[in-house]
Parts: C-alpha cells; sequence; structure tokens
C-alpha cells in the first residue's frame, strides 16, 4: 500500500478472520472421528447418536461458511457482516453441545465466544455474542441442574431443580459478568488503539500528501527551469549559427566549412570517449559544448578582406601572414561575447578560435604551443579543421579521397595531431565518409550557385577597380 494512502480496512480484517474461522470450522470436523476412536480405546461413554446430529450439524455450518466466504460473496460487504455474526454465534452452538454432553465446562460457553469475538475488533459483536452465549449458558445450566437434582434426590438431600438451576446460573453469572467485563475491555482497548493508529495514519498521510504536492511543486518548478534553460540554450545556437551564417556570407565556403567541422568535431569526440581517451573531460555534457563552439572557431575570419579568403590561386607570403591572424582576431572579438551561462562556453570557444591552428609538435601558430599546452578542445578542432579541408572542395583545389585523407592523419600523428585523435579519426571512418558523402549530396547545387552569386556580385567592383 502506497505511504499517502495507508488506511486501517476494517472490511479486510472482518474478511480475514472469516476465512480463519472457515479453516477452524473445517478442523472440527475431525473431532468425531476422534471421540468415536476413543471411545473404542478409552473408557469414554459417548453417545453415537450425540456424534451423529453434531456431524450434520458441523457439515451444515462448513457448508453455511464456505458459501458465505466464496468467491461471489467475499468482497461482499453485508455478506461478510453475516458471516462474522454467523461464525462467533455457530461456536458457541457447538461449545455449547460438548458443555450439555459433559465434554467441557460450562463456563466455556461464556468466555470463549466473547473473547474471540474480540479479534474483530467489533464492539456491538461482542456485545451480541455475550448475550447470545450467556442464554446457552443459562440452558446448559437448566440441563446441568436436572443431572445434579437427580443426585441430590436419590441422596436425599433438600434440593429441588429449581433451587439447584438458581444456585448454579448464580455463580455462573457471576463469572460471566467478570468474562464479559474483560471481553469489553479488550474489545474497547482495541477499538482505542485502532482510533488513535488510525488518526496517526491520517496524520502521516496528510503529511505524505503534503509532502507529494510539495515534490510535485517542485518537480514542476524545475520542469519550467529546465526548459527555460533549455530555450535559453536553444536561442544561444541559434544566435551563434545566424553569426556563423554571418561569416559565411563573407567568405565563400566558410558557411559550409563551420557545419562540417562541428560534425566532424562531434563525431572525433565521441569516439574519443568510446576508446577511452580523456573520459574525465569529455562527458556528453562537454561534447555538446564542442559542438556548439565550433560555430565559432573562424569568427576571426571577418577581419580578413575577402579577396584573400576567397582568392583562388595560392596565397602570396604577405596574404598567408594576414590569414593567420585571424585566430587571434576571434580571440578579441569573443572577449566581447555575453557570457553565457556559467561561462564555460565562452572558455571553449575561445581556446577553439585562438589555438586550432596549433601542432602537436610546437610548429603551429599563433602561439607555438606543444603537446598539451594546447586546449583539448583546440586539438580536437583542429584535426576536425584539416579533415574538412582536405576532403572538401575549395575554390583553389578539389576534394581529397578520404583514404588519402586517413593517410595524412597517419602521416602527421605526432607531429600535427596528437597521436590518440588520429587514432579515433581512423576508428570513425565509416561516420566521416557517410557524413561527408550527405554533405556533398546537399551541396553540390548550392556551392556551384553560391560560386556564380560571388563572382557576379564582384565583378562590377573588379571593373572598376574596386577593393575587394
Amino acid at each position: 500500500m502506497s505511504n499517502n494512502k495507508q488506511k486501517i480496512n476494517i472490511e479486510d480484517n472482518v474478511q480475514r478472520v472469516n476465512m480463519e474461522f472457515q479453516r477452524f470450522y473445517y478442523f472440527t470436523l475431525l473431532i468425531p472421528v476422534v471421540m468415536l476412536a476413543a471411545s473404542f480405546f478409552a473408557p469414554i461413554k459417548t453417545s453415537f447418536l450425540w456424534l451423529a446430529v453434531y456431524t450434520v450439524i458441523n457439515i451444515v455450518i462448513n457448508i453455511i461458511e464456505f458459501i458465505l466466504n466464496s468467491k461471489k460473496y467475499r468482497n461482499d460487504k453485508k455478506m461478510q457482516v453475516v458471516s462474522m455474526y454467523f461464525s462467533v454465534l455457530s461456536l458457541s452452538v457447538l461449545i455449547t453441545g460438548f458443555a450439555l454432553l459433559n465434554f467441557v465446562p460450562i463456563f466455556i460457553i461464556f468466555v470463549l465466544p466473547p473473547l474471540i469475538s474480540c479479534v474483530y475488533l467489533n464492539r456491538r459483536l461482542v456485545n451480541y455474542s455475550s448475550a447470545f452465549a450467556y442464554i446457552l449458558m443459562i440452558v446448559s445450566v437448566w440441563f446441568r441442574s436436572h443431572d445434579i437434582y437427580m443426585v441430590c434426590e436419590s441422596s436425599n438431600q433438600p434440593y429441588s431443580q429449581f433451587m439447584t438451576f438458581i444456585y448454579l446460573s448464580s455463580g455462573f453469572t457471576i463469572e460471566f459478568v467478570f468474562a464479559y467485563l474483560v471481553a469489553i475491555s479488550l474489545s474497547s482497548r482495541s477499538s482505542k488503539l485502532l482510533k488513535d493508529f488510525q488518526i496517526t495514519l491520517d496524520k502521516k498521510n496528510q503529511f505524505n500528501n503534503q509532502l507529494e504536492e510539495s515534490k510535485s511543486l517542485l518537480m514542476e518548478s524545475e520542469e519550467k527551469r529546465r526548459n527555460y534553460n533549455n530555450r535559453i540554450q536553444q536561442n544561444h545556437i541559434k544566435i551563434i549559427s545566424f553569426v556563423a551564417e554571418v561569416l559565411g556570407s563573407h567568405d565563400l565556403f566558410t558557411g559550409n566549412h563551420i557545419a562540417h567541422t562541428r560534425a566532424y568535431v562531434v563525431i572525433i569526440a565521441e569516439q574519443m570517449q568510446k576508446d577511452g581517451y580523456y573520459s574525465d573531460i569529455l562527458t556528453d555534457e562537454m561534447i555538446q559544448l564542442y559542438s556548439t563552439a565550433a560555430f565559432m572557431h573562424d569568427i576571426g575570419k571577418v577581419h580578413v578582406p575577402e579577396g584573400i579568403l576567397n582568392k583562388s590561386e595560392k596565397f602570396t607570403p604577405e596574404e598567408f601572414e594576414l590569414m593567420k591572424t585571424h585566430p587571434a582576431e576571434g580571440l578579441k572579438l569573443l572577449n566581447y561575447l555575453p557570457k553565457i551561462d556559467d561561462g564555460k562556453f565562452n572558455e571553449i570557444a575561445k581556446e577553439m578560435a585562438y589555438s586550432h591552428h596549433e601542432k602537436w609538435d610546437g610548429t603551429g601558430y599563433p602561439q607555438g604551443l606543444v603537446g598539451e599546452e594546447i586546449p583539448l578542445s583546440a586539438r580536437i578542432m583542429a584535426a576536425a579543421d584539416v579533415l574538412d579541408a582536405l576532403i572538401s572542395r575549395r575554390l583553389y583545389k578539389q576534394p581529397m579521397t578520404l583514404n588519402d585523407a586517413m593517410n595524412v592523419f597517419r602521416d602527421n600523428a605526432g607531429s600535427h595531431f596528437e597521436p590518440c585523435i588520429v587514432e579515433s579519426v581512423l576508428h570513425c571512418r565509416d561516420k566521416i565518409e557517410y557524413m561527408n558523402r550527405e554533405f556533398t549530396r546537399k551541396e553540390n547545387s548550392s556551392n556551384e550557385l553560391d560560386k556564380e552569386w560571388w563572382q557576379n556580385f564582384h565583378k562590377p567592383l573588379n571593373e572598376k577597380g574596386g577593393a575587394l
């Protein structure tokens, strides 16, 4: 039973006790057999007529008990009350039969049924069973007084049957009063304990209900908070993706490059997590931050002239030096980005933007960091950046095959890239191939249109000598 619905169910108790009485009556069917056997092995006077009558009465009682407690009536409250009264009163009748034949003392008649009726936790039943038991006791005393009178008469004792009956019934009545007081005291005490226990349970149930309501309100509040945070996070992603789109309009292929590298960052990071590398850092939450921060890794290119970004020939030394400024420019721009949540996103975005051209052996730029001096986010970003540069189309080159790209990574393990990152890239080759195929399928037509638009848009400027 659940904590917030605990209740003392009197009907259930009545049903359980009724079933116990039914089992008890099954065993009473053995009494005639025992008595009959005893008459053969012990000097016990047994009336076969009485055994036959008792057996018939007992069978009738068992049949009625079986019917009252059958599945048909087991959940019927009225029939269970009938079974309750029948069980206790039938017990009184059976005990009276034994008392009339001198098998048990008379006081058992008025002691046992009232006491047993206490288990039903019903004071009214105690009163009714006590009254019925008293009547049966009086009947038994009358028959017993006749036997005593016959004995007294044969010994010339001055007692009439009526006086004998009065004498015996007076004594038994006094005993009955004590037995009744004990039974009613037990019943009252049980009722009081039951009532107190029910009050305690009600208070507990009320407290549990209030606790459940508080939990529900807390969970509802927590759900609203999560939804609110999720909406804020989605808005952040939308704003960041918008910035990436703006950047893409400045650089002909950068928009696609950002989408590609973001996907590759997730694939590589998840593979490293699966391979057991940096498991304390590469949690699901951190990989999600890497995915979003990857949007911003080339943000510094907005400060690089379009003529350089979209040049179809090889960079001059001067142009390459200018191109190499975009990590530092990205860091400057991201320093103006308002703090998002706890600022972890800002930190990772700046790491990726500033350090994604660093190399494991220290030959990268802008700082020449070596090994783990390079933030993990930037090391993964570098792998994703080079991977997309190799297998994607550019103005100045056609895409490299994936097999050749994998060879480039093998050759640069320990120089350009951290060895474990290369290992994870090679392990997730199939995912990379599938993702690259999807990107190519979706972007082939749009790339041509973008290139045509860019050339048509900038042609008038070239003709007029405008700066690109």
